[in-house]
């Protein structure tokens, strides 16, 4: 293994354990309101940094609107009737809907922008 890809896989090992433990503390606040800051978006997810540093994301499926846009220029996803858009940047109130400590992920809802 060249020092590159023993690097790439210590990384690894350090966001994977970083992701366990995020979701080990956030597991105890499931129902727990949170501001954070959206961090990405993709056609399926929003993703969001919350005030104490944890990240999750909100699968856009559960929100019931099938239809997104992405405008990675303006990085923004916007729903086809226009009547939601989330914007990188922008302030975001979520609940914490559920943790998966086998997938290591931490789901939100969004309740106001």
């Amino acid at each position: 293994e060249s020092l590159s890809e023993k690097e790439r896989t210590a990384e690894d090992v350090s966001r994977a354990v970083n992701d366990v433990v995020m979701c080990r503390y956030m597991s105890k606040f499931v129902g727990s309101v949170y501001s954070g800051i959206i961090s990405w978006v993709t056609e399926s997810n929003i993703y969001v940094e919350l005030d104490n540093g944890v990240e999750g994301s909100i699968y856009l499926s559960v929100k019931g609107s099938p239809k997104w846009t992405i405008d990675m220029a303006r990085g923004s996803l916007r729903d086809i009737s226009g009547k939601e858009i989330y914007r990188i940047g922008e302030k975001i109130q979520v609940k914490i809907a559920s943790v998966d400590m086998e997938a290591r992920r931490i789901e939100m809802e969004v309740l106001a922008v």
